[in-house]
């Protein structure tokens, strides 16, 4: 499994495990359409929530398939498209986020488990 695909699949449990799921929501303020068109598919939302870094509310993330999925192989195996889309509720430099976002692949892939993963 390559790095992206691992990612993607931890970043779907996560989603999964934050207990949201198919309903019109608001998270933190952020509205998260129970429906969207993606290359004229439509996508339902699966999952979301927000993550916090200590007390802090970073960002909300949301995750769109085309038919509900409850586990990270079955998001990985879903055909067409789907979307992740990520809220950002403080302002963060990139170069912080992509060391956060890196950090996150680290501490729940450890290398042994992810052999392609070479930091930046």
């Amino acid at each position: 499994m390559t790095l992206t695909k691992r990612c993607i699949a931890g970043l779907a449990g996560l989603m999964l495990s934050l207990g949201v799921l198919a309903a019109p929501v608001e998270i933190s303020g952020v509205k998260l359409d129970d429906l969207v068109e993606v290359r004229g598919t439509t996508l339902q939302l699966n999952g979301a929530g927000v993550r916090y870094k200590a007390v802090f509310k970073v960002y909300v993330a949301a995750l769109y398939l085309g038919k509900k999925a409850s586990t990270p192989e079955e998001v990985l195996a879903a055909p067409g498209p789907k979307r992740f889309s990520i809220t950002m509720l403080r302002d963060i430099d990139s170069n912080e986020l992509g060391k956060l976002f890196t950090r996150g692949v680290e501490d729940n892939a450890p290398g042994a488990k992810c052999p392609n993963w070479s930091p930046a």
